[in-house]
């Protein structure tokens, strides 16, 4: 697949799949915690911090992976249940 793409061309890699940064802020928390239900969670304030703001702060981010994809590229993995696994990883591994 590689070899079909041409030198010095941006290919943009995603997986097709858009949510709102909250949206992932929330499922890493409820992973996490391994909270079973976000609606009856309800202190987002402990683990956030929303006092910082910057001047055209994102809301979410997206990629057009158009190209690599006409290379025969896709995704591998679901985004949910890759996060599982990284939030597993990080806590058995990262050193607090």
């Amino acid at each position: 697949m590689i070899e079909k793409g041409k030198i010095g061309e941006i290919y943009n890699v995603a997986g097709g799949f858009e949510q709102q940064n909250i949206d992932t802020v929330k499922q890493v928390i409820t992973e996490f915690n391994q909270i079973v239900n976000w609606e009856d969670f309800h202190d987002i304030d402990h683990y956030v911090d929303f006092s910082f703001s910057r001047l055209g702060q994102d809301v979410r981010y997206a990629l057009n992976d158009s190209k690599i994809r006409a290379l025969g590229w896709e995704p591998k993995s679901i985004f949910s249940e890759s996060l599982k696994e990284i939030v597993k990883y990080y806590k058995t591994n990262f050193i607090w």
